[in-house]
């Protein structure tokens, strides 16, 4: 049975690992009685195995006498093939073997098996990991996969990573085992992993870690299984929360292992597959928020400046119904309002920057009204098409105390001086839509006591792991440049390899500080060191912001002090051109500069620890915002 969530609506399907079938049909059938949708089975037919397994030398040298080596496409229909049939690459390939005639037909005996499954349209085929103790039999094992994945586009090949599995004196831990694999194949995007979840698990770090890997089959064995009071199997704690980290990848998963003694099996497979549909369908259904980033999941969108681009209408349907960013700042302004007095009752003088098609303005005006204040307004707007709708939108409204101002602050030139300035100009990095300089172009026009809403802005960065973002930028395939721009994402499959730490930070009201000649005062430099409790492979670092509003008010997407429900904004994600291998127990150590010249300002990057790599994005030359 196909688990449906009951209210998301959002399926996953469960297998059954059949050790051993003669025939294909009974064995499916077996399987959905027993509540499962697929089996996971041989390739190979029973009758070949047992030779095989029994003395594969010796059947290596006859291999013209052997029986048919892969079933009849006829023991299941196409469609049976398609979605009720994952295979097994046989466990007594000897692709690392230093015998060259066994090493030989294993090749030839997995290419067979893998253009058979290609054959039938079957999804994916599960290879088990090959001894590691010598690199040589584990590249030779990787450029077979390499050569098959070249030869079969359509049939995914997953490497079978049992999660308990650690060698005493191993060259290679398990997740190097895989990162090795995945090097010498290229992150071909048809190679994924199936994880397999055992009796005992690793540390938190080393699990999460694989949070960012393809993981495209989840195969839980029963041994990692406990009978509650009633003799039904359920999982740990930690073996809960982490099927259920898994769950929002919606892999197959697939159950395997023998049966405990303890359990009851009356059904087989059944209340395994119950157990799971249940914990499934106690996952929480998704916010609106999370509704609305799914459809961008892992997508690069680039990072640019609202004030010089012309955003359209649906961008501002969905920033216009943002619940958590509107309802700060009107707590933000209904507290600044409370706090500022005027002389003889004076109306407050309010601009704001990048007033949209009005919702900022009409916060500013319904809390003035609450307070019994009165308010002159002053609305910015760059865009051409959203100022005729706040234009409108005045009339409407009859909005006889706002005046909209069809450009940037630039453009204003009139004797009042604004009280406050509330600026709707945060970007994904906190800075990246040139806040501080605009705020500082409005400097001119703010009286010396002026409120500026947002009183402070930071961005903060963590090492990242995605080989899901590190694939998506080289396919854009816009040469060397497209490792030196920064991206607006959705992020899932990725994982920060340590905290976030804060790197620049504006503080509002501020002034223009020539602090040498020739240098901006909003330009930065940071270098930070963060901890690698586990090895892994760096792809490139997140960015997020923190913002206080006023007071005690914030709007952050900083991972710890998120602000759920916002629509508004995404990470950012900022690439490498090559990724790193970071080995656990290690550090690394990054340098980042805001930089700024004639106009324009761009950032710059590069990591100093444990490689050095180059400068990204050197004097702006792949990215740059305008001002």
């Amino acid at each position: 049975m196909v688990v449906t969530h009951p209210t998301s609506g959002v399926q996953i399907t469960i297998g059954a690992d059949v050790l051993s079938a003669p025939k294909l049909k009974p064995a499916l059938e077996k399987a959905e009685g027993e509540g499962c949708d697929f089996i996971f089975c041989p390739l190979t037919h029973p009758r070949f195995d047992e030779g095989m397994m029994g003395n594969p030398i010796g059947l290596a040298k006859n291999s013209s006498d052997l029986q048919p080596f892969c079933r009849s496409e006829a023991e299941l229909s196409g469609s049976e093939w398609g979605a009720g049939f994952i295979g097994r690459i046989n466990p007594w390939l000897r692709l690392d073997s230093p015998v060259d005639k066994l090493r030989r037909f294993s090749e030839q005996c997995l290419i067979d098996e893998i253009s058979f499954a290609n054959y039938v349209s079957m999804q994916a085929v599960v290879i088990s990991l090959p001894d590691p103790s010598t690199s040589a039999a584990m590249s030779n094992f990787a450029r077979c996969i390499c050569a098959a994945l070249q030869s079969y586009g359509y049939t995914q090949i997953l490497i079978r990573v049992p999660l308990n599995s650690i060698s005493e004196d191993p060259p290679f831990d398990i997740w190097d085992q895989w990162n090795y694999i995945r090097s010498l194949c290229a992150g071909h995007p048809q190679l994924g992993v199936a994880l397999e979840m055992c009796h005992d698990l690793p540390s938190k770090p080393a699990l999460e870690r694989w949070l960012a890997e393809p993981i495209q089959m989840f195969i839980v064995d029963r041994t990692a299984f406990v009978a509650n009071k009633a003799g039904y199997p359920v999982l740990h704690k930690r073996h809960q929360d982490f099927l259920r980290a898994v769950f929002q990848y919606r892999p197959m998963f697939c159950l395997t292992g023998p049966e405990n003694a303890k359990i009851k099996t009356d059904a087989g497979y059944r209340v395994y597959v119950q157990y799971i549909a249940h914990l499934f369908g106690k996952q929480p259904a998704p916010s609106e928020s999370e509704q609305f980033q799914e459809p961008f999941h892992d997508y690069l969108q680039p990072l640019d400046a609202p004030f010089k681009i012309n955003i359209d209408s649906q961008s501002f349907d969905i920033m216009d119904r943002d619940p958590v960013k509107y309802s700060r700042y009107q707590e933000a302004i209904a507290q600044c309002f409370q706090d500022r007095q005027t002389s003889e009752n004076l109306p407050l003088v309010v601009a704001i920057l990048g007033a949209g098609r009005g919702m900022m303005v009409a916060k500013v005006l319904e809390v003035a009204a609450n307070n019994g204040r009165k308010v002159v307004v002053y609305a910015f707007e760059k865009n051409q098409n959203s100022t005729v709708s706040l234009q409108n939108m005045k009339m409407s409204q009859g909005w006889t105390n706002v005046f909209v101002i069809s450009g940037d602050p630039h453009t204003w030139d009139t004797g009042s001086r604004a009280d406050v300035v509330i600026a709707d100009m945060i970007g994904a990095l906190g800075d990246n839509e040139l806040l501080p300089e605009y705020v500082d172009i409005m400097s001119r026009s703010m009286k010396d006591d002026c409120v500026v809403i947002p009183r402070s802005i930071t961005s903060f960065i963590a090492p990242l792991t995605s080989p899901k973002l590190s694939s998506e930028v080289r396919l854009l395939g816009d040469g060397s440049v497209k490792w030196e721009r920064p991206y607006l994402v959705a992020m899932n499959r990725a994982q920060a390899v340590a905290p976030p730490q804060p790197c620049f930070e504006f503080h509002f009201p501020l002034r223009h500080d020539m602090n040498q000649a020739g240098s901006s005062g909003f330009d930065r430099t940071e270098c930070l060191s963060f901890g690698v409790p586990e090895s892994v492979q760096l792809h490139g670092f997140a960015g997020y912001f923190e913002a206080h509003l006023y007071n005690d008010i914030v709007i952050s997407t900083v991972p710890d002090t998120y602000s759920h429900g916002m629509l508004t904004w995404f990470s950012v994600f900022i690439p490498l051109a090559r990724p790193v291998l970071l080995l656990s127990e290690s550090f690394c150590q990054v340098q980042l500069w805001r930089r700024s010249e004639k106009g324009r300002v761009w950032y710059e990057w590069c990591l100093l620890s444990p490689d050095v790599s180059a400068v990204h994005n050197p004097n702006g030359r792949a990215f740059s915002i305008q001002l």
